[in-house]
C-alpha cells in the first residue's frame, strides 16, 4: 500500500516556537548523530485580487531553493480539519513562472475557470529552513525549523515554527517526536499555515475557525464520533490561543473562553459516552485556562457597563484596567504553559486515533445510544429545577450553566438524530435554551456588575453609576426567564422518540 506522501497528502504537526528556543531544540538529543540539510526557501504566493483561491481553501506559491522553482498548490483534505492533513500538488517549473494548466490536477473545474488569467502575486516568504530525517517507531518523520520573514508590501512579521511531516509509516511518530521535543522545549501548535498568516498581513480574510462541528454519521461508534468533534475544536483553540498571547482585545478573549467551555463540554461527554478515555489531569487544565481568562472577562464586563467619562470613577478605573491587564497576564502563564501545549497534543492525538483511547468494548458502543444516556441525565437537572424566580442568584446562575451544557452538547450531538422530527425537537429546544440562556444571562450579567462594582468602586459610586440592580428591570427579566423555563419544559427530547416524562 502506498503511502500518504506518495498520493499527494502531507501529513504533518506544525508548531510555533520563539526564535530565541530554536538553538536549543537543534541541540535536543533526538537530532543526535544527525546532519541537517538546510535550505535558504523564498516563496511567492499568487490569487485573484479577490483571493478566490484562498476563500475555497487553497493556496499557491512557487518556491525557488538554489536553482530548483517549484509550483505547489495546497488545499484541505475532505473531512479533515487541516490540521494534520493537507492535499498537495508540486511540479517543478523551469522558467520559473506559474503553469497554470497544472492547476487542473487539483483545483475543481468551476474554481479553475474563475482563477485562469488573473493570478497575480500577493505576499512573500524568505525562510532558512533546518531539516533532519528521523526514523521513530513506526515512521520515518522529517524534523524542521523555519526562521524568517513574511512580506507583504511595507508590512512583513517574523517565522519561528517547528514541522514534523511524515513521510512513511505510522503518524504515531509524529506525536512521540513532537512531545519529546515539547517537554524540552516550549512548543504551542500552530494551525495556520504560513499562507494564512501572509493573507492576515496583507489584508486579506483570515481564515475562520469556530470549532464549528463536523456532520455526525448517525451509525457512528462514540469514540468516532468523540473524535469528530474534538478536531475542530482543538484547531480553533489554538489558533485564538495565539491571538490572546499577542493581543489584549476584549473580544478575543471571549472567543478562547467560549471555546474551552465547549471543550470542557465535550470532556464531560466523553466521561459520559467513553469513561475513562480522557485523562483527568486535560480537563483541569482547560479548566485552569477558562478560570483564569474568566478574572479577565469579569474586569471587561465591568468596564463596558460603566458609563463614560466619569471623572468622579477615574481613579478606580485605572485600577481596574491595571487589574485586568495582571489578570490577563496570568491567564497568558496559562496558555504558555508546558501542560496546556501537552493538553492540546493530547486532545489531538485523541482526535486523530493516536494514544490511548479504551480499547475495551466500551468504545464500540453506538454514538446514539451514549448520546442519549448523557444528554438524558442533564436534560433531568433542567428539567427538576424550580423555576428562575424561585431561585436565589447563585442557584440561577448554576441553572445557566447547565442551560449552555445542554445547548453545547446539542450542538454537538444533535446530527445523530437526524430524522424530520428530531430535527425540528432539536430545533425548538435550541430556541428555548437561547431564550432561557439570554434572559438569565441578562439577570447575572446585573447581578456582576453590582457584585463587582461594589468591590472595585464602593457601593456608594456603584449605585450612583447605575450599576445597583433596578427593581423593575429585575422583575421583567425574572418574568423573562420564568417564562423561556416553562416554555424549554415543554419541550420533547429530540434524542428520544417518546415525550418527556409529565411534570
Amino acid at each position: 500500500m502506498k503511502d500518504e506522501a506518495d498520493r499527494g497528502v502531507e501529513t504533518e504537526l506544525k508548531f510555533a516556537i520563539d526564535a530565541a528556543d530554536l538553538p536549543a531544540l537543534r541541540a535536543h538529543r533526538m537530532f543526535a548523530g544527525l546532519a541537517d540539510k538546510r535550505q535558504l526557501l523564498e516563496a511567492t504566493y499568487f490569487d485573484t485580487p479577490d483571493n478566490l483561491l484562498h476563500e475555497a481553501g487553497f493556496s499557491l506559491r512557487l518556491r525557488r531553493s538554489g536553482d530548483t522553482v517549484v509550483q505547489t498548490l495546497k488545499g484541505k483534505r475532505p473531512g479533515g480539519s487541516g490540521l494534520l492533513h493537507r492535499d498537495e500538488h508540486e511540479r517543478v517549473v523551469a522558467d520559473g513562472m506559474l503553469d497554470e494548466p497544472a492547476l487542473a490536477e487539483g483545483l475543481p473545474p468551476d474554481l479553475l475557470h474563475r482563477v485562469r488569467g488573473r493570478l497575480e502575486p500577493r505576499f512573500s516568504m524568505v525562510v532558512t529552513r533546518s531539516a533532519w530525517t528521523i526514523e521513530e517507531g513506526d515512521g520515518v518523520v522529517e524534523v524542521s525549523t523555519d526562521e524568517g520573514r513574511i512580506i507583504a508590501g511595507e508590512r512583513s512579521e517574523p517565522i519561528a515554527e517547528v514541522e514534523f511531516e511524515l513521510l512513511s509509516g505510522d503518524p504515531a511518530a509524529l506525536f512521540a517526536l513532537a512531545r519529546s521535543a515539547l517537554i524540552a522545549i516550549p512548543l504551542h501548535l500552530q494551525p495556520l499555515a504560513k499562507s494564512d498568516r501572509g493573507y492576515r498581513l496583507c489584508g486579506g480574510k483570515a481564515d475562520s475557525f469556530t470549532g464549528t462541528v463536523l456532520p455526525l454519521d448517525p451509525q457512528a461508534t462514540a469514540a468516532a464520533a468523540l473524535r469528530s468533534l474534538a478536531e475542530p475544536l482543538v484547531r480553533a483553540i489554538a489558533v485564538e490561543r495565539a491571538t490572546v498571547m499577542t493581543d489584549s482585545d476584549a473580544e478575543a478573549v471571549h472567543r478562547l473562553r467560549v471555546l474551552l467551555r465547549k471543550q470542557r463540554t465535550l470532556f464531560d461527554l466523553a466521561d459520559a459516552m467513553l469513561p475513562g478515555t480522557l485523562p483527568p489531569v486535560l480537563a483541569a487544565t482547560i479548566r485552569e485556562a477558562f478560570k483564569r481568562l474568566g478574572e479577565a472577562r469579569d474586569l471587561d464586563i465591568l468596564q463596558a457597563v460603566i458609563p463614560v467619562n466619569q471623572m468622579e470613577a477615574a481613579d478606580q478605573l485605572s485600577t481596574i484596567a491595571r487589574a485586568r491587564n495582571a489578570a490577563l497576564l496570568r491567564a497568558r502563564t496559562v496558555l504558555a504553559s508546558r501542560a496546556f501545549a501537552e493538553a492540546l497534543l493530547d486532545l489531538l492525538a485523541f482526535a486523530e486515533g493516536i494514544g490511548h483511547l479504551a480499547t475495551d468494548s466500551a468504545a464500540d458502543v453506538p454514538a446514539v445510544t451514549a448520546a442519549a444516556s448523557a444528554l438524558d441525565e442533564r436534560w433531568r437537572s433542567i428539567r427538576d429545577s424550580r423555576r428562575p424566580g424561585r431561585l436565589r442568584p447563585a442557584a440561577r446562575h448554576k441553572l445557566r450553566i447547565r442551560a449552555k451544557w445542554l445547548r453545547d452538547a446539542t450542538e454537538f450531538l444533535a446530527g445523530l438524530f437526524a430524522d424530520a422530527k428530531s430535527e425540528k425537537r432539536a430545533g425548538d429546544l435550541m430556541n428555548d435554551l437561547r431564550d432561557l440562556q439570554g434572559a438569565l444571562g441578562a439577570l447575572n450579567d446585573r447581578d456582576s456588575a453590582w457584585r463587582l462594582g461594589k468591590v472595585w468602586l464602593g457601593k456608594p459610586l456603584s449605585a450612583s453609576l447605575g450599576l445597583k440592580p433596578d427593581s423593575r428591570a429585575e422583575k421583567g427579566g425574572v418574568h423573562d426567564a420564568d417564562a423561556a423555563f416553562r416554555s424549554l419544559r415543554k419541550c420533547r427530547r429530540y434524542w428520544r422518540g417518546a415525550a418527556p416524562s409529565a411534570q
